[in-house]
C-alpha cells in the first residue's frame, strides 16, 4: 500500500489515482487499532476520511470490500446507519441465485478471499452473513430474504476459508472451542489481511483458551522456536519420511506440512497467461533523446549501452485477475533507469514513424530482480523500463514469471527466453 492523493487516501503500491476506497479504509482501521493500543485519542472528524472515500466509491465496490469497511466503521463507532442500509438494498437488489451459493469451492485454503476474487460466489455469501451481524447490532432490519440469508450462511460455514468461518462464528456466536479451529488453521502462505482480520475478531476468546501443547512426531524430526514465540518440527533424517506418525493417543488437531519440490518436477505455470520477455538495444536516432530499438538477439551485453526491458502478459480467460507482479530477474550490477522523461524509442523498421514516449519507471527493486505492480490484469498488458548492466561477468538468468500476489501457488513463467544465459562486456 502507498498513500496517493489528498484526504489521506490509500492504493496498492505502485498504482496512480485518487486511491482505493477499501485500502484506505483498512488504512484508517489499522491506525485507529494502534491508537486504541497507545491510548490515543482522536476527534471523530479525524476519522471522517474513511467514510467520505467509501461514500464516493461503494458503488463501485464488491459487496465483501463494503461489507468489512463498514465492520470496521462500527467498530470504531464511526456512523454508519445509513450506509448499512444501503448497503443491504444492495445485496437484495443483486438477487444472488441459491444456486450460485450450491457452487462447490475449490479455492486454496492459502488464497485470499478479499483480495484473489472478492466477487465470487463466497465472498457475496461472507458479506451477506457479515451485513446481517452488522445490522443486528446497528438494531436494523434486513430486507434480504430469509432463503437467500440461509443459503449465504451455508456456504461460508461450509468452506474452507478461516475467514469465512470467523463471519460465521461473529455471527452465530460461538465459543473458546470453534475460535481455536480457527486460529490452529491459520498459516503463514495465507494473505496478512485475513490472518490479522481473524485474529483481531477472535481475541476476546484467546483469554480462555487452553495452551497448545505441540505433538512431537516419531522419528529425526528437530524442535525449533519461532521468533513470535511458536515451535515446529523441521526433518532432519536423510531422504524424504514415508509417514509421519505422531502416536496413538492424539486427539484430532490440524497440522501444517510443508515441504520444497525439486525443481525439476515443480509446475512452473498453472494459471491462464503468457508471459514474454524481449529485451532491445537503444541505438541513438538522428533527433536527440530519440532512439531505435535493436532486438537482443544473443547473450552479449555492452556495460557502455542503455537497454530497454520489454515484458508482455497476455491473459487468456475472461475473468480479471486481482493484484499480480511481475519478478524480472537480473543480474548483478544492473539496474533500473528511474528517469524516462523525453524519451521516445521506435521498433526496428518504423524509423519514419513519430517514436513512442517511454512510460515512467513503476518497478520496486528486489535482490537481483526487480517487480513490476499488476493490479488488475485482462487482455494484454505491457511494461518497458530501461536497464542498464554496469558489472561485467557471465551470467545464468531464471525466467520472468508473473505472480498472484495474494494466491502465490498460481503463477506463469516465461518459456523460450532467448538469453537466460548472458555475458556482460
Amino acid at each position: 500500500m502507498q498513500l496517493a492523493g489528498p484526504g489521506a487516501r490509500f492504493t496498492w503500491w505502485g498504482e496512480d489515482g485518487n486511491g482505493d476506497a477499501f485500502l484506505t479504509a483498512w488504512a484508517w482501521y489499522a491506525d485507529w487499532q494502534a491508537s486504541q493500543a497507545l491510548g490515543v485519542t482522536q476527534q471523530p472528524e479525524y476519522w471522517q476520511h474513511m467514510l467520505d472515500s467509501y461514500a464516493e466509491q461503494a458503488d463501485n465496490m464488491p459487496l465483501l470490500h463494503r461489507a468489512l469497511v463498514l465492520a470496521w466503521a462500527q467498530e470504531m463507532n464511526l456512523p454508519c446507519k445509513t450506509l448499512l442500509k444501503g448497503l443491504d438494498e444492495a445485496i437484495a437488489r443483486r438477487g444472488t441465485k441459491t444456486e450460485d451459493f450450491s457452487e462447490e469451492d475449490t479455492r486454496d485454503i492459502n488464497d485470499s478471499l478479499i483480495l484473489d476474487t472478492p466477487e465470487s460466489p463466497l465472498a457475496d455469501a461472507v458479506a451477506n452473513v457479515l451485513t446481517m451481524t452488522l445490522l443486528k447490532k446497528a438494531q436494523l432490519k434486513s430486507t434480504v430474504m430469509p432463503q437467500i440469508q440461509q443459503y449465504a450462511w451455508d456456504k461460508a460455514a461450509n468452506s474452507n476459508q478461516p475467514l469465512a468461518h470467523t463471519v460465521v462464528l461473529l455471527n452465530s456466536g460461538g465459543d473458546a472451542t470453534q475460535a481455536a479451529a480457527i486460529l490452529s488453521g491459520l498459516t503463514a502462505e495465507q494473505s496478512t489481511i485475513e490472518r490479522a482480520l481473524a485474529m483481531n475478531w477472535l481475541a476476546k476468546y484467546m483469554a480462555t483458551m487452553p495452551p497448545v501443547v505441540l505433538p512431537a512426531p516419531a522419528g529425526a524430526w528437530a524442535k525449533h522456536k519461532l521468533t513470535g514465540g511458536g515451535e515446529y518440527w523441521r526433518w532432519v533424517g536423510q531422504g524424504v519420511p514415508d509417514i509421519l506418525s505422531f502416536g496413538d493417543e492424539l486427539s484430532p488437531q490440524n497440522v501444517q506440512v510443508r515441504w520444497r519440490e525439486p525443481a525439476k518436477t515443480a509446475q512452473q505455470s498453472n494459471i491462464p497467461v503468457t508471459v514474454e520477455r524481449q529485451l532491445y538495444r537503444l541505438i541513438p536516432g538522428e533527433e536527440e533523446m530519440s532512439f531505435t530499438l535493436q532486438p537482443v538477439t544473443s547473450n552479449e551485453i555492452d556495460s557502455d549501452a542503455l537497454y530497454l526491458d520489454e515484458i508482455t502478459l497476455t491473459s487468456e480467460q475472461d475473468a480479471v485477475l486481482r493484484y499480480g507482479q511481475v519478478e524480472v530477474p537480473l543480474p548483478p550490477g544492473a539496474d533500473v533507469e528511474r528517469t524516462t522523461w523525453g524519451i521516445s524509442v521506435n521498433k526496428p523498421n518504423a524509423a519514419k514513424q513519430q517514436g513512442q514516449l517511454l512510460e515512467k519507471a513503476r518497478n520496486e527493486m528486489g535482490e537481483l530482480a526487480y517487480m513490476v505492480p499488476v493490479k488488475e490484469l485482462t487482455g494484454t498488458v505491457t511494461f518497458r523500463h530501461l536497464l542498464r548492466f554496469s558489472q561485467k561477468g557471465q551470467f545464468v538468468l531464471p525466467p520472468a514469471r508473473y505472480v498472484r500476489s495474494y494466491a502465490p501457488a498460481q503463477q506463469s513463467v516465461a518459456a523460450g527466453s532467448e538469453w537466460t544465459g548472458m555475458q556482460v562486456k
